[in-house]
């Protein structure tokens, strides 16, 4: 297994951060839109760091999230509200009940309910089909990770995950 050193994190987040800006200057300019795809990878990241660090996601980082969601409103009118709301019920309610399952079934915490809020918040922002396309390249992402590139661990974070697989689908 390969153990990835604490000063690469440093670095790649720090270098994360000054692509992805540039990707979506690039991308998007400074519309609307480039504008809020900015502020949510860098909430994402913050979170995805925090979140690595410390096993905790603030709430105040996902509110900014759920605040930059409905900045779609001005924009794309009362149906982004409307997707968004579809989108977060769609997504956070069958995940919620498939870990209180498994929590009651591993007599353990399966998952977090500070990933449940931001997969709710990211379902606001997306909409239904674009979040469980998220969810799965999150837990695709989190699989290949877990097997070629970490030791055993009891607790992983996985806001990290979400937050690649969110940045992986803006573009």
């Amino acid at each position: 297994m390969v153990k990835l050193a604490r000063g690469f994190w440093h670095l790649s987040v720090f270098g994360g951060v000054i692509a992805y800006s540039l990707a979506i200057y690039w991308g998007w300019g400074l519309s609307w839109t480039g504008c809020r795809y900015w502020g949510l990878g860098v909430c994402l990241l913050m979170i995805a760091w925090i979140d690595s660090q410390t096993l905790l996601i603030p709430d105040s980082l996902q509110l900014a999230v759920v605040l930059l969601s409905l900045l779609r409103i001005p924009v794309e009118g009362k149906s982004a509200l409307i997707n968004g709301l579809w989108g977060a019920t769609a997504i956070t309610v069958p995940v919620l009940l498939l870990v209180l399952g498994m929590n009651k079934l591993l007599k353990k915490e399966s998952m977090g309910g500070g990933d449940l809020k931001l997969l709710a918040a990211l379902g606001l922002h997306f909409g239904a089909a674009a979040s469980w396309q998220l969810l799965m390249t999150a837990c695709c992402l989190a699989l290949f990770v877990l097997l070629f590139c970490q030791e055993e661990q009891q607790e992983i974070p996985f806001a990290p995950y979400l937050a690649a697989a969110t940045i992986f689908g803006i573009f």
